[in-house]
Formats: C-alpha cells, structure tokens, sequence
C-alpha cells in the first residue's frame, strides 16, 4: 500500500461523489495542467491542492446545482509520488519520493553519480504549473560539506551531466583517428598530384 500524499498531482484519477436522492458521481484525471474535468462544473483546480482544499473548491463550483453538498472525494489510482533522476547516475529513472528527502538523497537512490559525473552542475527542474523551471545546484558542494543540501518535491527532476574532461582516453582516440584520417587524405592528394 502506497503512502498517502500530500497534494493532488497530475495523473491522478479522482472519484467525486455527491451522494443522495439527486446524487452526482464521476470519475476523471488531473491533466498536465493540474485541472480536473468534471461534466457538471467543467475544469475545477485539483493540482497542486490539499483533500480539503479541492473539497472546498468543488463546493464552489457545486453550489449552483446543489446547497451545501457532501462530497466524497477518492484516490483511484493511489501511485507513490517520485522524483526522476536522470544522467550520469548508475540507475536513472524515478525514486519514490519520502518526506524529507534532499537531493543527494535522491541521487544516492539513484546508485549514486558515476565518476564521469559533473557534480557541480547538477540541474533541477521543477514544473510549476505549465512551465519548467530549472536551476543549478553545485552537489559536490553539498557532498563535501561545504553547503547545505536542499530539499525535494514530488515530480521534480534532477539531472547529473557528463563532465567534459579534454585528457580522456575517449577524446585521445578521437583526435588519433582524426589525425589518421587526415593523413590518408593528404597522402593520396599527394599521389595524385604526382
């Protein structure tokens, strides 16, 4: 059984129920933008809010068809609210989310950076109704000691990049290959030319 959550999120499936003679019953989903779509009220804000607080502002939207209504509200689709952590991490995708959890706290249940990482660049993304914010944090900052961690919410996303490094063996590689190419390329100009 998952852990009750805190807010209504995207995704999740709403039962609404207005019980009585003249009742009402329906069931939809959070879209992306945080709005429930209910025939009898059309979008009602659900994202974002508490229980009691969509309770309250489906009241609202109900007041025309009904006087003072109990509405009972339910969770079909109950998911653990995650944060998604991706890049230069050994497992990328979602964790679930705990209260309290930071953002090295995250990346550790990710199995933690990988060498290659860039730690002082780790960007945050947090979606804010229709739009992504994002931000740097400096995790190997935060690692070492010398800052404090930060906090996560549901949904956010935490990318670890790649550190560019010019002396890798990968690069190395490269510019070999690179070089050999060109040489084979100078060399038949050269025979050709003769």
């Amino acid at each position: 059984m998952a852990a009750p959550q805190d807010t209504l999120r995207p995704g999740d499936i709403l039962k609404v129920e207005v019980p009585g003679s003249s009742g009402f019953s329906e069931t939809g989903a959070i879209d992306d933008s945080g709005y429930l779509y209910l025939r009898l009220t059309g979008k009602v804000r659900a994202g974002g809010l508490s229980f009691d607080e969509f309770k309250d502002t489906l009241r609202v939207h109900l007041a025309p068809y009904y006087r003072d209504p109990l509405i009972l509200l339910s969770i079909e689709n109950l998911m653990p609210p995650q944060v998604m952590v991706t890049g230069r991490v050994y497992t990328a995708g979602p964790i679930q989310f705990r209260k309290g959890m930071t953002i090295s706290d995250a990346v550790q249940a990710a199995g933690g950076a990988m060498p290659d990482a860039r730690l002082s660049g780790v960007i945050v993304r947090t979606k804010t109704g229709d739009k992504w914010e994002t931000r740097r944090v400096d995790l190997g900052a935060i690692l070492s000691g010398n800052k404090p961690d930060e906090p996560v919410s549901p949904g956010q996303v935490i990318i670890v990049p790649k550190a560019f490094r010019l002396c890798t063996m990968e690069n190395f590689n490269f510019v070999m290959n690179l070089l050999s190419t060109g040489l084979m390329f100078f060399t038949i100009y050269l025979l050709m030319t003769k």
